[in-house]
This record gives structure tokens, C-alpha cells and sequence, in this order.
């Protein structure tokens, strides 16, 4: 079986623009990046899933009885709530205008992830392929990208907390995996990333102690974390809807 590598090296246009990528500056790289993500919410509008979306956001915090069908995807609808207060002129452009953020962060978490590992010019040319598929239409922000985002800040806190045994960042690994969940409730999956602490040290033959320390600083952190939750969401009076909403949800 021929490594995909080796098919690229004999594709000469494809090598020159792996090593002109590779060259590109980092910074400049990336404001391309988001500048696409940019230029594609200007096109069309979407009365369905994107007028769902910005419903819930928009009551959110003024008539959240009105939007309980929503509160299954509860911290993306604060988040976005919350940027709609800030910056009510902006409407829907500026929603889309946080989903190209988040967007654009989602690929360079991935992009520090990888670029260790991979040859940094196929890895951009991946990360420009990337961005075509993900954007071949306007995407505002909402809980697909969004758990997109929080799935590969996970990966990269638990990969380097795991491998360099570094106890801040498994325990923000711990508290990002548990507020995920809230972004939209199947993401309660991402629990599995658990594993990752059994696959490393099985193939590391790491100590038990280290083991069991590194998962009590993840629980520690996933603890916490839905602690703050529901306790916001207890102050803003929101936990009776998020009840219903999840109630709702397990019951279609």
C-alpha cells in the first residue's frame, strides 16, 4: 500500500504548493483563513434551522418560556445570547460573524494539535480544504461548530495533559469535556475521551498512581464545571426549562 505522503511528493503542483504554504507566514496564514470564513456569510438567508437558532438566542434571556424548546443546547444559546446583548445592531451578520470566530478557532486548535507530527505545508493545504467544506455555505454560530470547537480544545488540553503528565491542562481537559455537554446534550459522548487516559498508559506502561491521579484532576474538573452550570442556570432561573427541554428531548 502506497503511504498518501508518498502519492503527494509525486504530484509536483501539489508539492510546490505544500512548500509555498509551508513557507507562508502563521499569522498570515490564519487571517486568510478567517478572512474566508468572512466573505461566505454575506450569501443567502435561512429561514428554517438558522431562524430557529436565532429565536432561542434572541429570548433567551427575555422570555425564556417562549424558547424552552431550545434549552437542550442551553450554553450556546447564553453564549450567543449574551453577544446579541452586546452588539444588538449586528443581528444575524454578527452571529454569523462568531460562527467564522469559532470556526477559525476550531482549525488553528487543530492546526497546534497536528503541526508537531505533520509536514506543515500538506497540513495547511488540509486545513484550506477544511475551510471549502465546511463553509460551502454561511454557517452561523450554533451547536454542531460549536461542539466542533469545544471536541478539539478537549483533544488538545487532554492529549498534552496526558502525554507531558501536566495537571492544569487535564483539569481544564475535565471542566471543557462537561460544559460541551451543555453546548447541546448528545455531546455527552464526549466522555469517551476519557478513554484516552486507559489507551496512554496501557501503551506507556505508565504507574498506577499517575493513572489514577491524572482521571481524579479530570473529574475533579468535570465536577466543577457542572457545578457552575447549574448553579447559573439556578440564578437565572433557567434549570426549570433545561429540565423540560431534556425531558422532551429523551421522551420524541
Amino acid at each position: 500500500m502506497v503511504h498518501p505522503r508518498t502519492i503527494l511528493s509525486r504530484t509536483p503542483f501539489l508539492t510546490s504548493v505544500a512548500n509555498w504554504l509551508q513557507q507562508m507566514n502563521t499569522n498570515l496564514f490564519f487571517l486568510f483563513i478567517f478572512l474566508y470564513h468572512v466573505l461566505v456569510i454575506f450569501q443567502g438567508l435561512d429561514f428554517n434551522d438558522e431562524g430557529f437558532h436565532l429565536a432561542f438566542y434572541q429570548q433567551i434571556f427575555n422570555d425564556p418560556e417562549s424558547v424552552q424548546f431550545g434549552f437542550w443546547m442551553w450554553l450556546t444559546g447564553i453564549i450567543s445570547g449574551i453577544y446579541l446583548k452586546i452588539y444588538p445592531f449586528l443581528g444575524m451578520w454578527g452571529i454569523r460573524l462568531l460562527g467564522a470566530i469559532f470556526s477559525t478557532f476550531t482549525i488553528l486548535i487543530a492546526y497546534n494539535l497536528l503541526k508537531r507530527y505533520l509536514h506543515t505545508g500538506y497540513l495547511r493545504m488540509s486545513m484550506i480544504l477544511l475551510s471549502l467544506f465546511i463553509n460551502e455555505d454561511a454557517k452561523n454560530l450554533y451547536y454542531n461548530n460549536f461542539s466542533a470547537f469545544f471536541y478539539f480544545l478537549n483533544a488538545y488540553l487532554l492529549f498534552t495533559g496526558i502525554k507531558d503528565n501536566r495537571k492544569w491542562p487535564i483539569f481544564w481537559g475535565g471542566f471543557f469535556v462537561c460544559l460541551n455537554i451543555f453546548t447541546r446534550i448528545p455531546n455527552v459522548l464526549g466522555l469517551g475521551l476519557g478513554l484516552g487516559f486507559l489507551y496512554y498508559a496501557w501503551l506507556k506502561k505508565s504507574d498506577l498512581k499517575v493513572l489514577f491521579t491524572q482521571i481524579g484532576i479530570f473529574v475533579v474538573g468535570f465536577i466543577l464545571s457542572g457545578v457552575i452550570v447549574f448553579t447559573a442556570m439556578k440564578l437565572l432561573g433557567h434549570l426549570p426549562y433545561f429540565v423540560e427541554s431534556v425531558k422532551l428531548l429523551f421522551s420524541s
